[in-house]
C-alpha cells in the first residue's frame, strides 16, 4: 500500500472515531437532559401538592373560624330580637314635649 492509502485509511478511522465520540456524547447529553427534566417535573408536582394541601388547610381554618363567628353573631341577633319585643318610642305623642 502506498503512503497515500495509509494516510487516507488513518484519516477515515480517525474521522469515524471522532464522529462516534460526538454521537455518544450527544446521546449521553440527551439522557441526562431527560433525567433532569423528569426529576424537576417530579419536584414541581410534589411542591404543587404541598401548596395545595397548605391552601386546603388554610381554607378549612378560615371556614371554621368564619362559622364560629357567624354562630356567635346569630346568637346575639336572636337575643336582641327577643329582648326588644315592643317598640319603646311611639309616634302618637299628645303634646310638643313628647309626654302624654
Amino acid at each position: 500500500m502506498s503512503l497515500y492509502w495509509k494516510f487516507g485509511l488513518a484519516l477515515g478511522v480517525f474521522a469515524a472515531l471522532v464522529s462516534g465520540c460526538l454521537m455518544y456524547g450527544r446521546q449521553e447529553y440527551r439522557r441526562g437532559e431527560i433525567a433532569a427534566t423528569a426529576r424537576i417535573s417530579a419536584e414541581l408536582a410534589k411542591s404543587a401538592a404541598r401548596e395545595q394541601a397548605n391552601k386546603h388547610a388554610a381554607s378549612q381554618t378560615y371556614q371554621h373560624n368564619k362559622a364560629r363567628d357567624e354562630r356567635g353573631k346569630r346568637v346575639q341577633y336572636v337575643e336582641v330580637e327577643k329582648i326588644v319585643e315592643k317598640p319603646v318610642y311611639r309616634g302618637d305623642c299628645l303634646d310638643d314635649d313628647g309626654v302624654r
